[in-house]
């Protein structure tokens, strides 16, 4: 008897050092969980911020009211709630946002800048490429996020160790608090862009108004990103898909009236040179100027001197998914948009100005070539939407089961290279493959590169940026064998071939970096063309207007891109930063970064030009977001 009354002093005198000093306050004692969670969500902000934003910012600047108002919600959401329902809300709300912080760094690590959140949509593509994502992370990075990890589940022991049910009159406090701080903290979002409509009035152009701009419409994610933090720039993701989506289409009559207020195209001297020959656009992956060299691709470096190359070509990094991005731009003159996945539905757009569609009504039959499955970026059914008759993937024509179809001179092989050229009228649509991401010796591409060009993968040695540019002589193998192939058929005396690079393998520091990164390969062979240099400023929304025009068809006034060679078109290209670049000059933020002539540079020009690339950006987005063509294709 004595024994078991020792026995429940002790258990008593365990149970009041358990709860201990610290939690003998009755009110400490109900609020500890919420505090908890909120150093959690906080010290989940700072870390992820820092290394989202590469801003160099510190604690102290990191905070926006908007992301105090999440906090506090996302904190008060999960303290409201019993025990266990709030350690599973605390749990999903953090783990998603750990995780998804995670993503955004293997992301940004692997190709330089952030996502939104809808891309989520095509992780199935992007699950791919996850494990070479995962090892561009430095391990630093890793360990931390593990660390941030591990505060999540010490939180969730520590709640479940020492939470107890609180008495009646703190139950009541907790639920009226609680509720409070959720109608208070939820009731402040709605007006989450409200503090950037100044860039929505005719106020002087500078630095401020384009930054407010690109915030409130997350034109650059970037830019978002630098402006915020972790907290706020997921908010705003959410909020502006349906801000955007929702102010643009009331404005789909601006694009009707700006369409029909634009100058006729006018003919030129380049006006029908190619008319009724066929054509044939090859999208080099990655193919930037580092790798377009004598030496690294002989064929391709041959063929750019002796075709019309626009030395002054940018492919502007709109959207998310950056190869389909330029394949829009190239076959319909529409940029892609940050936040909107167009693969997933473009195949029910209407494009009746897409370059196929009007190809196809002067009797062309076109095709488009990739390595990848027609699941990848919907592409089996975006293609027929863009008006080409099939998406043709390379292992459909290869007989030889074992060879590699990464390999880009799979083109060349079997029935694939016949398929090219068997209509009479045609267009290919080619999209390299092996100077795809990621550049680790490790990779087949390399291996096989290296093997068939042993002296050059010895002086370019191992590390990215020489793996790179060893994947890039398969595709310069792929062009050399091509051009011999059109060349003995008689096939190249009647074709054009476009050359265009969709993106940069690895533009260094993207975010917070010079677009004029962007400045990439574009030139067009024919076999009786004078080689010429295109000085002009161009861009890859100007390369469908501009082919319709060689091959002398009319160009109708329905794009925002322009015919290169019209008269009255003097050269642009502008960027999601709200950046721009003409011949004199590069412009960011309202201001002159660089000037290329000795001319004057005014004000207003420059004033004129900025609200210039903002209207091309909504207007764009406007026609995405509407399905613009829709109603005359009906």
């Amino acid at each position: 008897m004595n024994i078991s009354k020792t026995k429940d002093k002790t258990e008593v005198k365990k149970k009041h050092k358990t709860d201990g000093i610290i939690l003998e306050n009755k009110f400490f004692k109900t609020c500890f969980p919420f505090l908890l969670y909120m150093i959690s969500f906080i010290i989940l902000d700072i870390v992820v911020s820092i290394f989202m934003s590469d801003s160099g910012r510190s604690f102290s600047s990191l905070y926006t009211n908007l992301s105090v108002k999440m906090i506090v919600l996302l904190s008060s959401l999960a303290f409201i709630l019993p025990k266990i329902p709030q350690i599973i809300v605390f749990d999903i709300t953090s783990l998603f946002m750990l995780v998804y912080a995670y993503a955004q760094i293997c992301f940004k690590e692997a190709k330089t800048e952030l996502f939104r959140i809808s891309t989520i949509l095509v992780a199935k593509e992007g699950a791919d490429f996850a494990g070479g994502a995962i090892k561009n992370v430095p391990i630093k990075i890793t360990i931390i996020f593990l660390l941030v990890l591990l505060i999540i589940i010490g939180v969730n022991i520590i709640v479940i160790k020492f939470y107890r049910k609180p008495e009646k009159s703190m139950t009541i406090f907790k639920t009226v608090a609680g509720a409070v701080l959720i109608v208070l903290s939820a009731a402040c979002l709605p007006f989450v862009n409200r503090e950037y409509d100044v860039v929505n009035s005719d106020t002087t152009e500078n630095e401020i108004t384009f930054t407010n701009y690109t915030v409130c419409n997350f034109t650059d994610p970037a830019v978002v990103m630098q402006r915020s933090d972790y907290f706020d720039y997921c908010v705003r993701d959410i909020w502006s898909i349906n801000y955007v989506n929702t102010h643009l289409k009331q404005n789909k009559q601006t694009v009707s009236d700006y369409f029909s207020s634009k100058p006729a195209h006018q003919d030129n001297e380049m006006t029908g040179i190619f008319k009724d020959k066929n054509l044939m656009i090859i999208q080099l992956e990655s193919l930037d100027y580092t790798a377009l060299t004598e030496e690294i691709c002989p064929n391709l470096y041959k063929l750019q001197n002796e075709s019309i190359n626009f030395k002054n070509f940018y492919t502007p990094r709109f959207g998310d998914t950056l190869t389909f991005g330029t394949e829009t731009a190239v076959n319909t003159g529409l940029y892609s948009t940050s936040g909107f996945i167009e693969c997933n539905v473009f195949y029910d757009y209407a494009f009746p100005y897409s370059l196929a569609n009007l190809f196809g009504k002067e009797g062309y039959v076109s095709n488009e070539y990739h390595f990848n499955s027609p699941d990848f970026y919907y592409r089996g059914k975006n293609a027929p939407a863009y008006g080409y008759k099939a998406y043709n993937q390379y292992k459909d024509f290869i007989t030889d089961k074992s060879y590699n179809t990464e390999f880009d001179d799979a083109i060349c092989k079997d029935g694939l290279y016949q398929a090219l050229i068997s209509e009479d009228k045609f267009i290919d649509y080619i999209v390299t493959y092996s100077a795809h991401p990621f550049f680790e010796a490790s990779e087949e591409r390399y291996k096989e590169a290296a093997k068939r060009h042993p002296e050059l993968a010895e002086k370019l040695g191992t590390d990215s940026e020489g793996v790179f540019k060893m994947m890039c002589t398969l595709t310069d193998d792929m062009v050399g064998e091509l051009m011999e192939k059109l060349e003995k058929d008689g096939a190249l005396d009647n074709t054009v071939i476009v050359f265009i690079t969709d993106h940069l393998a690895n533009a260094k520091n993207y975010i917070n970096s010079d677009q004029r990164c962007n400045n990439t390969p574009f030139f067009i062979y024919a076999k009786d063309i004078k080689p010429q240099t295109v000085d002009k400023v161009c861009k890859s929304s100007d390369v469908l207007p501009t082919l319709l025009n060689m091959f002398g068809m009319e160009v109708p006034s329905k794009y925002i891109g322009e015919d290169i060679f019209d008269k009255n078109y003097d050269g642009f290209a502008y960027f999601p930063d709200m950046s721009w670049i003409t011949n004199k000059g590069y412009f960011k933020g309202g201001s002159l970064i660089e000037a290329y002539t000795d001319e004057e540079i005014t004000d207003d020009y420059i004033n004129e030009n900025t609200k210039r690339a903002r209207e091309y950006i909504d207007m764009n987005n406007i026609m995405i977001y509407s399905d613009y063509y829709r109603d005359e294709n009906e």
